[in-house]
């Protein structure tokens, strides 16, 4: 079973649902067929869902997805296409999508509903999460020896004020103990057209964006400096306030060589932000705006132990201070494997204090059982996941003390026939029950068959409860 993805009232209409499932389901046989001119090294599958929630039709889905070489050495292709037909009297229309076009030195991709291209630089300016449903977007990254290019151009990004399209490029540069990298976007409203007729009068700057980095090889370490300039409107403003210039500096130093097997990394720096300094572009904001500080994040593996430790000061500029710091361990002794985790923030400024805490211990055989407590003053969180024998069957049981008192058990197998039955329950608010069983088997010749009843939460404690209302078949090959 693939997700479904959410639907907005902006459809995209395609040939009809008698022509498209043939085709679809043709192209995945001919992928795998042994007639000259198919692609028979091509890898993929196809599959048609069928969900009934409540009253009413039910909704057609449709999945294509492959992958494989094309006639010119090192080139191939790869492509994801879910085509939804909501009911007898609306039109089909594509859910989801990706085609991508591959080289020794480039890649090319049109996207639907799919994650953007994050940037690589320290303040991550660009996060790919940060999409709406259904959000198109075209990226091109092409590569040298000695340099990269990344071009983008993402359609109606979802903004904490209003959404707009995002233009961007990232050129990076390497040579002999040295790097740089520039990143440049404009985020605007109406920049890259849409459904209804371009017009003047919808278009409005949101940022704007100029980022240089460089860095130089010393020896052991690596030090960096990263300029930012912002242009930004006033995006909680309506309509937009005047556009405003923000900037952001930071020196970086780091151990070489930068790799996740390294027994030691280091990571530290100075900063200062403006007040107000963001980026649009992305979700989560790694430093905070009008203040100047430090931040270390080192890395330590020595025989059975290893730590991790996150450290971040800075004063504010308004007055007041903020921190956050977070210690990890983790050691195997026994034949267990012990770990422990402590991390708390703690904010003074002109709006008041806020002050967090939270402590996580766990313990474990490896792949047979772990049990992990989460809590702090407010939070605590109880999760036991273990092996059942030989049954090839894993159990996972946790209590959440926020969420109302929740309980949460789920059982599931991985080897087909496969299933999975999750049950949940609360002390508190209603509705206080939630069940989701879900279960399917490879067949023969390719084939394979799953249902679902319910909806997954996902592992999540506060999302997703009442009885089951949705019903969901899946068949489909694969070649």
């Amino acid at each position: 079973m693939f997700q479904r993805p959410l639907i907005l009232p902006r459809r995209l209409t395609f040939v009809p649902w008698s022509v498209t499932v043939p085709f679809l389901f043709l192209l995945g046989c001919l992928a795998g067929s042994p007639w000259p001119g198919a692609a028979a090294s091509w890898e993929g599958q196809a599959a048609w869902e069928g969900e009934w929630d409540g009253p009413g039709p039910p909704l057609h889905r449709l999945l294509w997805e492959a992958a494989g070489p094309l006639a010119p050495p090192g080139w191939g292709a790869a492509a994801r296409l879910v085509v939804e037909r909501p009911g007898p009297a609306e039109e089909d229309r594509l859910a989801e999508g990706r085609l991508a076009l591959t080289a020794p030195a480039l890649q090319l991709q049109l996207l639907y509903d799919q994650a953007h291209l994050a940037s690589g630089d320290p303040l991550a300016l660009i996060s790919g999460g940060r999409r709406n449903p259904q959000q198109p977007a075209l990226t091109l990254e092409v590569a040298s020896r000695h340099w990269d290019l990344t071009l983008q151009g993402v359609r109606q990004i979802d903004n904490p004020g209003p959404d707009g399209d995002l233009a961007a490029a990232r050129l990076q540069g390497w040579w002999s103990g040295g790097r740089t990298a520039l990143t440049l976007f404009r985020l605007e409203t109406g920049l890259l057209g849409g459904v209804q007729p371009p017009n003047p009068a919808n278009r409005g700057l949101l940022q704007e964006l100029a980022s240089v980095e460089g860095y130089v090889e010393a020896g052991p370490v690596e030090v960096g400096l990263q300029l930012v300039h912002t242009r930004t409107a006033g995006w909680e403003q309506r309509p937009l306030g005047p556009v405003q210039a923000r900037g952001a500096r930071l020196v970086r130093l780091r151990s070489l060589p930068w790799r996740p097997s390294e027994r030691l990394r280091l990571e530290g720096g100075l900063f200062q932000t403006d007040g107000g300094f963001r980026s649009l572009a992305a979700r989560e904001q790694r430093l905070p705006p009008d203040a100047a500080g430090f931040w270390t994040d080192l890395r330590l593996r020595s025989g059975p132990w290893r730590w991790e430790n996150r450290f971040l000061h800075a004063r504010l500029g308004g007055g007041g201070h903020h921190w956050e710091g977070e210690l990890r361990s983790r050691l195997t002794w026994g034949g267990l494997t012990w770990s422990a985790g402590l991390e708390g923030k703690r904010v003074a400024s002109g709006a008041g204090l806020e002050a967090t805490q939270q402590l996580e211990l766990g313990v474990g055989r490896s792949g047979r059982w772990e049990v992990t407590w989460r809590g702090g003053p407010e939070t605590a969180r109880l999760v036991v996941w273990s092996r059942l024998g030989r049954t090839g069957v894993e159990g996972r049981i946790g209590w959440d003390r926020v969420y109302g008192g929740t309980l949460r058990l789920e059982l599931r197998r991985r080897e087909t026939p496969w299933w999975r039955v999750v049950w949940k329950a609360r002390v508190e608010r209603e509705p206080d029950r939630a069940l989701f069983v879900e279960a399917g088997a490879d067949l023969a010749q390719g084939w394979f068959a799953s249902l679902a009843v319910g909806r997954w939460d996902r592992g999540r404690y506060d999302a997703l409860w009442g009885w089951p209302e949705r019903l969901t078949l899946t068949i489909g090959r694969r070649f």
